[in-house]
C-alpha cells in the first residue's frame, strides 16, 4: 500500500453556519417543536405543529425524579417486568451501550427475556432480525439513540421482514458452505411453525436458487 501525504483541512464550517447561507430554510421533523427556541434563536425560524391524522391515543405521565442511578434504574426494570407480564411489546430506549448492558443484565436476573440493539459489532448484525420480532407480544427490546433509526416496529411482528430471513437461512449455506451459523436464526423468532409441506417447498425453491447462481 502507498504511504500518501496526511490530508489536511484547508477551510471548515459548522452546519448552523453553511444553512444560514441559503436564503430560504424550511425542514420537517418529528422533534422540532421540543427543539424551537434553538430553531428560532439559530436561524430565526418559527416552528409550527402539523396535527396529527387521528386523535393520539399515548398517555403521557408526569415525569418521575429519583436520587440515583440505582433507584432509576430499579424502578425502570420494575415497569418493564409488569408490563411484559401483561403480554406487551416494551421498547425502552437508553442514551448509550452501557445503560442498555446495564437495563439488560438487570432483566435477566429477573428472567425477562430481551434483546439488545445497539452499536456492538454482534448485534448491529442481526438488527433486521431484532427489528422484525421486537412488536410481537412479550417482545423486550432494549436500544441504544442511534440503533434502528428509520425503521418501523410493526405489532405482531414484521411477516415480510421474518420471510426473508427464514429464506435466506436456507439459501445462503447452500451458497456459502461451512458458514451456516452466521445465518441461523433463533427459532423463537417465528411466530409459527411451517408445515413440513412448506418446509419441503422452501427447501425445494433454496436449492434452485443456488444451482442457478452456480452455488
Amino acid at each position: 500500500v502507498e504511504i500518501e501525504a496526511e490530508a489536511i483541512t484547508l477551510a471548515s464550517i459548522s452546519y448552523q453556519s453553511l444553512f444560514r447561507l441559503f436564503g430560504r430554510l424550511s425542514g420537517m421533523t418529528g422533534t422540532a417543536a421540543t427543539e424551537s427556541k434553538e430553531f428560532e434563536k439559530i436561524y430565526d425560524l418559527q416552528v409550527s405543529v402539523v396535527p396529527t391524522n387521528r386523535p393520539c391515543q399515548r398517555h403521557d405521565d408526569e415525569d418521575q425524579i429519583y436520587i440515583s442511578d440505582a433507584a432509576k434504574w430499579s424502578a425502570v426494570v420494575r415497569e418493564i417486568e409488569a408490563t411484559h407480564r401483561t403480554g406487551r411489546p416494551v421498547l425502552v430506549g437508553t442514551t448509550s451501550v452501557e445503560n442498555s448492558e446495564l437495563v439488560a443484565a438487570r432483566l435477566a436476573e429477573l428472567k425477562v427475556p430481551c434483546r439488545l440493539l445497539n452499536a456492538k459489532p454482534e448485534n448491529a448484525a442481526r438488527e433486521a432480525e431484532i427489528v422484525a420480532g421486537s412488536g410481537r407480544k412479550g417482545a423486550v427490546t432494549i436500544a441504544t439513540n442511534m440503533a434502528g433509526r428509520g425503521t418501523d416496529i410493526l405489532l405482531g411482528g414484521s411477516s415480510a421482514v421474518m420471510a426473508r430471513l427464514r429464506l435466506r437461512q436456507e439459501l445462503f449455506p447452500l451458497l456459502f458452505p461451512g458458514r451456516g451459523e452466521e445465518w441461523s436464526m433463533p427459532e423463537d423468532l417465528y411466530p409459527a411453525e411451517l408445515p413440513a409441506s412448506t418446509q419441503e417447498l422452501l427447501r425445494s425453491a433454496a436449492a434452485e436458487a443456488a444451482r442457478a447462481a452456480g452455488g
